[in-house]
C-alpha cells in the first residue's frame, strides 16, 4: 500500500534536520507541509520552502485520511510536552510515522512504536524496544536488549550499554555514557559527558564521571532554556558576529554586555553542561554547520568559540 505524504509538526531545528536528511537520502519520505500551534506562527507562512500551517487549520487543509504526521517537537523547555503533543495529534486522527534515516543501522530485531526519529549514523542493536516519540540523534550507540520508553531525547554521541531500561521523558546530553544493566528513571537528565554507573532516581539531573545526583526537577519535569524562532532564524542582513552573539544570548539567557573575554564555561550559572549543549545546538543551527566532538569540548569560552568557528569557514 502506498504511504501517505507527511506533515511535520514543528518549525525547529529537529524538523529542519528531518526535512533535509529525508530530502537527501529518503525519497519515499514525502513531506508536504509543516504545522505549528497558532502561538508559534509569528506571521510566517512557509518553512524550508513548504507551507507552514496553523494547528487549528491542519485537519481542514491536510486531513488525516490523506496525510500522516510526524511530531518533531524536542520541547526541552518542558520535555513532558512532547508526549502531550503526540497524544493531541493522535486524537485529531493522524497516524504518527517514524523517521529512520537510511544511514542509521538497525541490527537485528528491534521493536519500535510511533513518532520516533532516528538520525544518521545511529546504531541500535538487536532486542531493543522503543516506545513512542523518542529522538535519537547522530552517532548514538544503543546496546542490545535495551528498553526505551516514551518521549526521550538521546543526544549526539551517547553510548548505552545492553540491558538498560529507560523510562519516559528523559534527556541524555552530548557524549554521555550509560553502563550496562541500569534503570534510568522517568524525567532523568544526564548532562553532557556524564558517565552513569548506577540506577537513577526519578526527576534528578546527573553530572560528572562517575555521574552524581544533582538538583531535582521532580515536580516540573525537565525544563531548559530554549531558542526562540526569531533568534534561530538566520537574518541575511546580520553579520556573523551578530549571529554568534545572538546564539549566546538565546541559549544562555545572557545580556549583550556580558559577551566579552571574561565569558567562559561556568562563568555564568546558565553555561553549565546542559547550557553548553543548548549553545552548541544553537550555533550549529545559526551557521548551518556540524561541530566535531573535539571542538565541542574545546569550546570553553566566548573567544575560544570564535577561533573554533574559523575551522568551519565562519569568520567574525
Amino acid at each position: 500500500m502506498e504511504k501517505k505524504p507527511i506533515i511535520l509538526y514543528g518549525n525547529n531545528v529537529i524538523a529542519e534536520e528531518v526535512y533535509w536528511e529525508s530530502k537527501q537520502y529518503d525519497s519515499n519520505f514525502c513531506i508536504a507541509a509543516f504545522c505549528v500551534s497558532n502561538d508559534y506562527l509569528n506571521g510566517e507562512t512557509s518553512f524550508c520552502g513548504l507551507p507552514l500551517v496553523a494547528e487549528s487549520e491542519i485537519v481542514q487543509k491536510y486531513p488525516p485520511s490523506k496525510y500522516d504526521m510526524l511530531s518533531c517537537i524536542d520541547a526541552p523547555s518542558k520535555l513532558r510536552n512532547r508526549l502531550l503533543i503526540y497524544n493531541r495529534l493522535k486524537k485529531m486522527g493522524y497516524f504518527l510515522r517514524n523517521f529512520i534515516s537510511p544511514l542509521a543501522r538497525i541490527l537485528g530485531q528491534v521493536q519500535m512504536g510511533e513518532n520516533n526519529i532516528v538520525f544518521a549514523n545511529a546504531n541500535i542493536l538487536r532486542g531493543t524496544r522503543l516506545g513512542h516519540s523518542n529522538t535519537i540523534r547522530r552517532n548514538v550507540n544503543i546496546g542490545h536488549d535495551t528498553i526505551i520508553g516514551n518521549g526521550s531525547n538521546i543526544g549526539p554521541g551517547v553510548v548505552m550499554g545492553g540491558f538498560i531500561n529507560v523510562g519516559d521523558s528523559c534527556w541524555f546530553g552530548l557524549n554521555s555514557t550509560i553502563n550496562d544493566c541500569l534503570t534510568i528513571a522517568n524525567d532523568t537528565l544526564v548532562a553532557s559527558g556524564a558517565v552513569v554507573m548506577s540506577d537513577t532516581q526519578q526527576g534528578f539531573t546527573y553530572v560528572g564521571n562517575p555521574a552524581k545526583r544533582s538538583f531535582s526537577h521532580k515536580e516540573t519535569g525537565i525544563m531548559m532554556n530554549v531558542h526562540t524562532p526569531a533568534i534561530r532564524q538566520n537574518n541575511e542582513n546580520s553579520t556573523n558576529l551578530e549571529k554568534y552573539n545572538a546564539a549566546f544570548m538565546s541559549a544562555l539567557t545572557v545580556k549583550m554586555d556580558s559577551l566579552n573575554s571574561k565569558m567562559e564555561y561556568k562563568s555564568v550559572p546558565s553555561w553549565d553542561s546542559v547550557g553548553h549543549m543548548s549553545l552548541i545546538s544553537e550555533i550549529e543551527s545559526v551557521f548551518n554547520i556540524t561541530i566535531k566532538d573535539d571542538d565541542m569540548f574545546e569550546f570553553t569560552s566566548y573567544e575560544k568559540g570564535k577561533e573554533i568557528l574559523k575551522k568551519y569557514q565562519v569568520e567574525m
